[in-house]
Order: structure tokens, then C-alpha cells, then sequence
């Protein structure tokens, strides 16, 4: 079956009485025409600086479902992608699930398209974080704005709980708790679009609720069974397969697009660590011409001390998920200290087996615990800035100010 058929027989070409389209459409309308000044208060739903497609989608979604809670004329509600415009054409999967759910490109609002320190300033900002639950170093400033918390990741913020309503729970994906938010307080807005955008994007999250990938909760798993009776003639494996494709589309990218194709930063105690996820195998960079001097050159540009590259590949056929995870910095002590961080993670640890691929000054290794996503790298990172003195070393690391 050709694929545009198999996306045709949903039937999420056409758009339902409620659709997160008409919100996004409207909403974007404020930003462009200057509106904002009319509103007493402007609520924004912000996922993580990765933007993959749990974050976008709970970002459009819960925007939705907050515009139908909130009856207040003098409220507007936006969905805002945490990247700059420029960077939505690298995440592959996000433009291609959005275009075939009919969310147009053009009526997206992006950080970088919106002053959030300004309304935070004239205390008309409120904030709803989804797929995270820790600012970034650049938007700390916004902290005293965020109202509510929606996210599956490891709690790292606990002092906002007398102030916020906090939906933290590590189920496979931030969507099952977006959806399971909708099914109890507005069920009947759920129609076909809404259902598909939150379907795939769970599909995909979970490796399509696969067993042996260990992502998938019992929560994830009733969720899609519910989101299954508002959509026709569906398949799981033919929508994940769709998304997955798309995901693991590198075409055309040069290696730092692939860097920041799917990027989280760490940040704190005077060091900067980028986390990439690439999809594939690390043997892939191998054909990368001079990958030592491209890595020197990302960290470099960036302001970065270290380069920790997480990779996943799942086998359609075996239906077998392999990780692994490298190390860079132009620093060696650096190296070693993220190195043996992540070597010495308990409960879960990552069960790392050294990988020898004759890669310079990159210390690679196969993750045999596969159930150990960049979710719980994240903390493993952040405790290493925190907790280690910045060596006499990092100070050599040469570095630009780009941003």
C-alpha cells in the first residue's frame, strides 16, 4: 500500500468542528498582527528545546484544550515551539506528522517570534511547561511565570508544588498524560486530528508500545486503545513505521544539522553539555570526514565543554531495539568525569560495554539497558555539573560568543 493511501484511509484529512488547527490559526493571528497589548494575560504552553514531536504536539494540544477551559475573552492561550523558526526543517518527523494532520507551517509560533521576557516583565505571562520540567539556563527569567507542569520526565524542580498544578508521572510519553487530561475533563473535543496527532506521537515515543523497548507503561497502552475508537480503520505498526521513516530521514543534513536535529543542553556550575540523539548506529559517523575537527568545531561555536551522543535503532524485522552513547570534549579530564558518571548510574544503570571504533578522542559504548532513554541520561548529566568542581582544565576550552 502506498503510504499517502495508507494516511488517506484515517481520514484525518479533513478537519473536525474542533480542531487545534482553528486555535493555532487564530492564536498565531495575535503575535503577527502585534495583539498581544489587548490581553491582560497571555498563557503560553512551552515544550523542551529539543522540539521533537512529544513536545510540539503536547504543546499544540494542551493550547487546545486550555483555550476550551478558558472562557476569559481577556486571555489568549499559545502554543510556542522552543527553537528558532530556522531549525523546524531538521526535525523530520514533526513536519511531516503536523503536514499530514493538517497543521500549517506557516501559523507555528516559535521562540524566537515571541518576547516571553517582555510579558513575564509586565506580569501578563503565564506559563505551562509540557514534555519538561526544568528551564533552561536562558529561560530561568521566566521561572515565576509557570503555573502548570505536564511532563514525564524525572521531577528536578520540586519547589514549585505549592504554587503549580504538577502532572509528573514517567509513563512513555508526555502525550499519554496530555490525552489522559482530555479524556477526563473534555472528551467530546476529541475528534479524528487531535486523536491521530496524540496516537503517533505516543506510537512513536513507545516504539509502538513494543514489549522488549521497555517505554511503553500500562497507562501509554490504554490510552491508544481509548484514542483507537476515535479514528477509522487504523493501524499501530503502519503509523509508527510513517513516523519512524520520517524520523531517521538524515537526507541532506551535514553532520552539525544532525547534532542539532534533536538537541537538549544541560547547563549549571560554569559548564555546558549538549545531548544529541542520532538516529542509527554510531559506526554511521565513521564516514564523516574529519569528525574530530567537526566536533571540536560544534563545541566551539556553541560554548560547549562536552558532547554526549545518544543513538537508537530499532529493526522493523527482529523487532530489536540496540542503544549506544559516546563521549567528546577537547578536554580529556572533562571526558573522563562525564565518562565515569555515566559508567557509575544506578537504579537504573546503563549497563555500558566499551565500543572500540577507532574514533579519536571519542569513548564509545554500547547501552545494553535499552529501557534507558535520554530522559534518564538528562539527570545523570545535570547531577555531574552540579555536583563536580569545574577543573582547572575547562577553563582552556576555547570559546565563542554565539549566542
Amino acid at each position: 500500500m502506498r503510504e499517502q493511501d495508507r494516511w488517506d484511509r484515517t481520514g484525518i484529512g479533513g478537519l473536525g468542528t474542533f480542531c487545534p488547527d482553528k486555535v493555532v490559526r487564530g492564536r498565531k493571528s495575535l503575535t503577527t498582527m502585534g495583539c498581544l497589548n489587548h490581553f491582560e494575560e497571555v498563557h503560553v504552553v512551552l515544550g523542551n528545546e529539543s522540539c521533537d514531536l512529544d513536545s510540539a504536539v503536547a504543546s499544540v494540544v494542551t493550547a487546545f484544550l486550555l483555550h476550551q477551559k478558558k472562557s476569559e475573552l481577556k486571555c489568549a492561550v499559545l502554543p510556542v515551539l522552543n527553537i528558532v523558526r530556522r531549525d523546524f526543517r531538521l526535525r523530520t518527523e514533526v513536519t511531516f506528522f503536523l503536514q499530514k494532520t493538517n497543521i500549517p507551517f506557516d501559523l507555528l509560533i516559535f521562540k524566537d517570534e515571541i518576547d516571553l521576557e517582555k510579558l513575564r516583565k509586565e506580569k501578563r505571562l503565564c506559563l505551562t511547561l509540557v514534555d519538561h520540567n526544568v528551564l533552561s539556563a536562558d529561560q530561568q527569567c521566566l521561572e515565576e511565570a509557570v503555573v502548570r507542569v505536564i511532563d514525564h520526565h524525572k521531577l528536578e524542580c520540586r519547589d514549585r508544588r505549592m504554587r503549580c498544578d504538577m502532572t509528573v508521572e514517567m509513563v512513555g510519553s508526555c502525550c499519554t498524560l496530555v490525552a489522559e487530561k482530555m479524556f477526563t475533563t473534555c472528551p467530546s473535543v476529541i475528534d479524528q486530528q487531535i486523536a491521530m496527532l496524540l496516537y503517533g506521537t505516543i506510537l512513536l515515543d513507545t516504539v509502538c508500545l513494543l514489549k522488549e523497548a521497555k517505554r511503553a507503561t500500562e497507562k501509554d497502552i490504554n490510552i491508544v486503545i481509548k484514542l483507537e475508537t476515535k479514528l477509522e480503520k487504523v493501524t499501530r505498526i503502519e503509523v509508527f513505521e510513517a513516523l519512524q521513516k520520517a524520523k531517521f530521514d538524515l537526507s541532506g543534513l551535514t553532520f552539525e544539522e544532525m547534532l542539532r536535529k534533536d538537541l537538549k543542553v544541560v547547563e549549571g556550575n560554569k559548564f555546558r553539555i549538549a545531548i544529541p540523539s542520532i538516529p542509527g548506529f554510531l559506526e554511521d559517523l565513521k564516514a564523516e570526514p574529519k569528525l574530530s575537527i567537526a566536533m571540536e568545531e560544534f563545541i566551539t561555536q556553541n560554548n560547549y565543554h562536552g558532547l554526549v551522543i545518544m543513538t537508537i535503532h530499532h529493526n522493523s524485522e527482529t523487532r530489536k531495539v540496540q542503544r549506544q552513547i559516546a563521549v567528546y570534549s577537547p578536554d580529556p579530564v572533562i571526558k573522563e568525569q562525564i565518562v565515569n558518571t555515566l559508567k557509575g548510574a544506578q537504579d537504573p544503570g546503563l549497563e555500558l560495554e566499551p565500543l572500540h571504533l577507532g574514533i579519536s578522542d571519542l569513548m564509545s559504548f554500547n547501552q545494553r539497558n535499552i529501557a534507558a532513554s535520554r530522559k534518564v541520561v538528562l539527570p545523570l548529566v545535570r547531577s555531574f555539573i552540579q555536583e563536580s568542581p569545574v577543573s582547572s582544565h575547562s577553563a582552556k576550552v576555547p570559546f565563542r560568543n554565539s549566542y
